[in-house]
């Protein structure tokens, strides 16, 4: 709704915390039975992020050592939505610039790389995260939450190869819908 508190967005970093935040208050709501997330690009990067950081235990999970520490708060989902994720920033970045959707020019490779490792330094000092984990695939494996995926095939920002890598790479129960348009 553009009322978040902050001054950077963070294409999902941070945003996960808004969402555990979230979730956490509703688990702890009588009325509350079961929550599940619906994200879209940014909102879908959270989404898996959260899904990567606070999925279900599994029947294979081996149990908690006797003198473990308190279990933390069960901030599962019971499933999430995840609609036209990106895999990770970089890889984004270089096929919008090589698409000419960023810029009107042709731009090479290494000029890109060489513009992502400045911005990459800059975001470090000012917004206090690394963009290299704005990496959604790299979590997805690890995530147990059952995931219902979808993207349009025409997508103009976000290509469809990138929902299709996460649906191949996800580790939980998962389902996918490639519609037509964006």
């Amino acid at each position: 709704s553009g009322r978040s508190e902050g001054e950077y967005v963070s294409l999902g970093y941070f945003e996960k915390q808004d969402l555990e935040t979230v979730v956490s208050h509703l688990k702890n709501d009588e009325g509350v039975s079961a929550v599940a997330a619906w994200g879209h690009s940014m909102g879908a990067a959270t989404a898996l992020f959260h899904a990567a950081q606070h999925s279900p235990s599994t029947p294979t999970d081996p149990p908690p050592l006797p003198n473990a520490e308190e279990p933390k708060e069960d901030l599962s989902l019971a499933g999430i939505v995840v609609d036209s994720t990106f895999t990770d920033l970089e890889t984004l970045a270089h096929e919008l610039v090589k698409d000419g959707k960023l810029l009107p020019m042709f731009v090479p490779s290494v000029v890109v790389g060489g513009a992502l490792r400045m911005i990459r330094g800059t975001v470090q000092k000012k917004a206090g995260f690394d963009i290299k984990a704005l990496s959604p695939i790299k979590g997805a494996p690890k995530c147990t939450t059952p995931m219902l995926i979808g993207h349009g095939r025409n997508d103009e920002f976000i290509p469809l190869h990138h929902g299709q890598a996460v649906y191949d790479k996800y580790g939980g129960p998962k389902e996918a819908n490639w519609f037509d348009g964006d």
